[in-house]
């Protein structure tokens, strides 16, 4: 059985999402966001960005479930959320999901802060949430990473313990793969560019402003489209919206939809940490994939010979030049049983697997 508490943007009707939940779960509770406030930096050392998660309704949850329920574990998701884990019970194993590790994430993305005053405040909130983990990190019985490089940064950096540290990556829907790579593959004489992700997530936003910025005026062809998916506002796109090739698909209810738009995925990740769903997503779907050695981080490339990397603009723009030059599905193939691996059968798998050989380990112990 599972109990579930999320959280969600204030203004979001969540009325669909927690009749889905509830299918699932035996108890669900939807947060909304705080906005960011001060009085949790100062009182418990919460990075400001983090602080619309720290709020009495929270600990009000957990202190009622606990009281009416006996649970085996509590697993607690991102970074956002480790202050929680002191105070949970001591005899209840804490499970912390490191869907990325913030302080490396946010290291990453000092090279794209254009100025030095807020590359100054950048650095000064790096420094805040590099403080926040290794004051909250500890307080995890077990940890689960994204990929092997985070495994190891978690160990070298923040002194974790390998028998508290697993992999287990992150998934895509495995129908994904159910159908044959390019049988959709569009014949156009216009290429189309496309990118995935809400602009919530910092390393999806510079990746587009990325994408217009420096690459945009280095492209040659004739006719071409970029397509962005994804949840994101009016606000977030306007300044878009006035490039001719620029079209907003904006949430789409299954991503196979995206890649039956798209010709290519041009992925210019320059921050983050973990693994990119995105890259999984499209070489499940047979598409090219264009991006750099971060977007590609924890995968193996060996089997992903779809997966073209980019260090600098230029490099973006002449692996898109050519495609004019050839056909837009003339590349290798992905290994499909490595892509498997990544499907959410084969996850939950995996982490099911490892939870309950833990769970044994600890019972036995006490």
């Amino acid at each position: 059985e599972l109990d579930l508490i999320y959280f969600h943007p204030a203004e979001q009707d969540q009325t669909d999402n927690l009749d889905k939940l509830k299918s699932v779960c035996q108890q669900v509770k939807a947060l909304p966001l705080l906005p960011y406030r001060l009085e949790p930096v100062f009182a418990r050392g919460i990075p400001y960005w983090f602080t619309a998660c720290y709020q009495a309704e929270l600990y009000l949850a957990v202190a009622d479930w606990l009281r009416r329920r006996r649970y085996l574990a509590v697993q607690v998701e991102f970074s956002q959320l480790l202050f929680l884990l002191p105070d949970l019970p001591d005899h209840l194993p804490k499970i912390f999901v490191a869907h990325d590790i913030a302080s490396v994430s946010f290291q990453r993305r000092l090279g794209q802060v254009p100025d030095r005053l807020h590359r100054l405040l950048h650095w000064l909130t790096y420094q805040q949430i590099k403080r926040y983990e290794h004051n909250y990190l500890p307080s995890a019985d077990w940890i689960v990473a994204m990929s092997e490089h985070d495994k190891q940064v978690l160990q070298h950096k923040f002194a974790v313990l390998p028998d508290q540290l697993t992999v287990v990556p992150n998934g895509f829907p495995a129908d994904l793969l159910a159908a044959k790579p390019g049988q959709k593959q569009r014949h156009s004489s216009t290429t189309r560019l496309g990118f995935i992700g809400g602009f919530s997530h910092s390393p999806n936003k510079q990746a587009v402003e990325y994408f217009f910025r420096q690459i945009y005026p280095l492209i040659k062809l004739e006719s071409w489209q970029f397509y962005l998916a994804g949840n994101n506002t009016a606000a977030d796109l306007a300044g878009y919206q006035t490039y001719p090739e620029f079209v907003n698909l904006g949430r789409v209810e299954q991503v196979q939809d995206f890649f039956d738009q798209i010709d290519v995925l041009v992925a210019p990740i320059w921050a983050g940490s973990g693994t990119r769903i995105k890259i999984l997503e499209a070489s499940a779907a047979g598409k090219l994939v264009l991006t750099t050695p971060i977007g590609a981080e924890g995968l193996d490339l060996d089997k992903l010979p779809n997966v073209v990397l980019c260090t600098t603009a230029q490099e973006f723009a002449d692996q898109i030049n050519q495609l004019t030059n050839r056909e837009k599905s003339d590349y290798a193939l992905p290994d499909r049983d490595y892509l498997a691996g990544f499907g959410w059968p084969a996850v939950f798998q995996r982490y099911a697997d490892w939870l309950v050989a833990k769970l044994k380990h600890s019972h036995e112990d006490h």
